[in-house]
């Protein structure tokens, strides 16, 4: 079962096993800058995403270098696959680009939801995530040095402040894969 940490206490985790990074999709600034200075450090081996899953063949074709400008192409990827960015700082393309500088796997494990949809079946997108998580983390030995960066709600629900929960069911992310949480939820 997933457990909020502190930040402290998050390089302990990636030693053992997999970290969640929560944020505010609205103000991710932090949540990003701590995410990149974790793969800068060395501590994560495998990065996971809140993008589009059906984007993942684009993305890998750009990291092996087969268009002209595959880091331009990397960050427009990750930043139309991924959730909408509407702060100052880093996206999460700038993320994707320091692990793939540090040549760490980038996972995209979303499930494509058309953006108008009205009720987007958060608990199916985290049971896909979940899943792509779990087959991934297996072909590199483990969970150990795992990174998941996501949406704060898909990690711990009682983030969920919308007057409808937005969850349908008990299988949310941070239910399926056991992770340290690191939770950031600037305003």
């Amino acid at each position: 079962m997933s457990k909020v940490i502190t930040e402290n206490e998050a390089v302990s985790r990636l030693q053992t096993g997999a970290l969640g990074v929560g944020e505010e999709h609205l103000s991710a600034a932090a949540a990003r800058e701590f995410t990149k200075n974790l793969i800068e450090q060395g501590h994560v081996r495998a990065l996971f995403l809140e993008c589009n899953s059906d984007a993942q063949a684009a993305f890998d074709n750009e990291v092996k270098g087969n268009s002209s400008n595959p880091a331009s192409n990397i960050k427009q990827i990750v930043d139309n696959a991924g959730p909408q960015w509407f702060g100052a700082g880093l996206s999460l393309g700038d993320v994707a680009l320091v692990a793939v500088g540090k040549g760490i796997p980038v996972h995209f494990i979303d499930l494509n939801i058309p953006r108008k949809t009205k009720k987007p079946n958060p608990a199916k997108r985290d049971e896909h995530a979940a899943d792509l998580f779990d087959k991934a983390a297996a072909g590199i030995g483990g969970q150990a040095g795992c990174l998941v960066h996501y949406g704060m709600v898909h990690l711990d629900r009682s983030k969920d402040t919308r007057n409808e929960s937005y969850y349908y069911d008990d299988r949310w992310l941070g239910d399926r894969v056991d992770l340290g949480i690191v939770l950031f939820d600037e305003q």
